[in-house]
């Protein structure tokens, strides 16, 4: 679902200034094919693992590896293959993932604590 509407926004964005799409040297299809990829393939790995993310640590950890196969996605569509990045890219990608996992890993705690049915362990 998230990676339909990101590639209708990206759809829009594609008609009204395609021009944005050369500026960051990615195609259209990349873009779309990064969003399928990535959010379906973190979101399985989420799912998969969704009952060990009420222990705290668990859930930053699961955040943070997500978020770093997603900005190894995003460096792939906008510099190619790892093995052509510069050193540039390399401090990028898990510095992104670090910073987007501890955000988004509270979100996913609080998320797996309120769906839980075991509401008084940690």
């Amino acid at each position: 679902m998230v990676a339909a509407l990101y590639s209708a926004w990206v759809t829009v964005v594609y008609l009204f200034h395609p021009q944005t799409f050369v500026r960051f040297g990615a195609s259209y299809g990349s873009v779309v094919a990064l969003y399928f990829i990535a959010f379906s393939n973190g979101g399985a790995f989420v799912g998969l693992v969704w009952n060990l993310c009420r222990f705290r640590i668990f859930a930053y950890f699961t955040s943070t590896l997500v978020a770093v196969l997603v900005a190894i996605g995003c460096g792939v569509v906008l510099d190619g293959m790892p093995s052509q990045w510069d050193w540039s890219s390399w401090v990028v990608v898990p510095i992104f993932g670090l910073v987007f996992g501890i955000f988004f890993g509270g979100s996913l705690y609080k998320g797996v604590k309120s769906n839980s049915l075991d509401w008084d362990s940690d």
